[in-house]
């Protein structure tokens, strides 16, 4: 049996609160480069949202405004300029300042919100795990609720 490199494998693993996640990609040589971008994507994916709610800012709220407030907006590049309008707009402020009790955090809260934002009109701020299998027809997204305990 040929002895592993721990130096061949990107690990990621999670067991905190409600946030339990084990990713683990073997990178030889042959290694197909859309692979690696594809486990990183989903390791971002997973880390990006949950460090937003253990600072205390509720991502559940400022995601579910996005979804509403992008509800009959075209999705495409040119609805990026509206969102400026839907930043500026009081009851959007007021949301922020609920999802994030902290004044210090509003910014940060704010950045998720226009992370959400551009997801809904089907302009992510990053590569997908979506995306990369649309274009690598060999790779599958994972399937969602493995692993969760219904509530």
């Amino acid at each position: 049996m040929v002895e592993e490199d721990p130096n061949e494998f990107i690990d990621f693993i999670s067991n905190y609160k409600n946030m339990v996640v084990i990713k683990r990609m073997r990178v030889l040589p042959t290694t197909n480069v859309e692979d690696v971008a594809f486990i990183l994507s989903g390791i971002k994916n997973t880390v990006y949202a949950n460090k937003y709610k253990f600072s205390g800012i509720d991502t559940d709220l400022l995601a579910d405004t996005a979804k509403n407030v992008c509800k009959g907006i075209t999705k495409s590049t040119k609805s990026i300029a509206e969102l400026d309008r839907i930043l500026n707009d009081s009851l959007i402020k007021e949301t922020v300042k609920k999802a994030c009790n902290n004044k210090v955090l509003h910014s940060a809260a704010t950045i998720y919100l226009i992370y959400e934002l551009l997801k809904n009109i089907n302009m992510p701020p990053s590569i997908t795990q979506l995306q990369l299998s649309k274009v690598y027809k060999h790779l599958k997204l994972p399937k969602s609720g493995r692993g969760k305990k219904k509530r």
